[in-house]
Formats: C-alpha cells, structure tokens, sequence
C-alpha cells in the first residue's frame, strides 16, 4: 500500500471523509423526518432533539477536528491507516443510507408505511 505514503491520497482520504460526514447528516435528518430511522448513537439523539442545526454544527466540528488532527499526523503510518479505516467505514455507512433509502422508497410505494 506504498500509495497510502502519498500527501496525495491522504488529501483524498480526509476530503472524502468531510464529504461523507455531510451526506450522513443530510441522509440521518431525512430519513429521520420522513419516518424511516432514528438516530441510534444516544449522545447525537440528545442533540438533534435540541436543534437539528446544533446537531449539525456538532457532527460537523467534532469530525472535522479528528481530520484535522489526522492531518497533523500524516508522518505517523497510525495516522494514514486511521484515515484509510474511517474512509471505509463512512463509505460502508453510506452504503448502509443508500439501502435504507432504496428500502423505504420500495416499503412505501408498495403501501406497508
């Protein structure tokens, strides 16, 4: 994985990361509106029954700092293979919304919600 030594790919690893935490947020207060999900992690509940824009600036901040943070540390080969594993895991999240989604749309136009 000599690409993963690149700033290049680490730009692109953290980068996805920001735009992934964007579309969770938008895909998590959709589909929470719509009906087809709650907000499983308890602390994030908390706040989006507070504000849904609190809820946001939080997510948003808390997540980009780590980017950053990873950022910093992008000499240490820990820092790549951390950036590296939450790429995939919000891409295996985002996954996860597109089936939700795909589910919901097939489970309402068929008239079960």
């Amino acid at each position: 994985m000599k690409w993963l030594d690149t700033d290049g790919a680490q730009k692109s690893l953290l980068s996805g990361i920001v735009c992934f935490n964007l579309l969770d947020i938008i895909f998590t207060v959709v589909m929470i509106h719509l009906g087809f999900a709650v907000e499983a992690n308890p602390f994030m509940l908390d706040l989006l029954e507070k504000s849904e824009m609190f809820f946001a600036l939080i997510k948003l901040s808390l997540v980009s700092l780590c980017v950053f943070l990873l950022w910093r540390l992008r000499e240490y080969r820990i820092s790549r293979v951390a950036a590296l594993f939450c790429f995939l895991t919000y891409a295996c999240l985002m996954g996860y919304h597109i089936f939700g989604i795909i589910v919901s749309l097939q489970l309402s136009l068929s008239g079960y919600m």
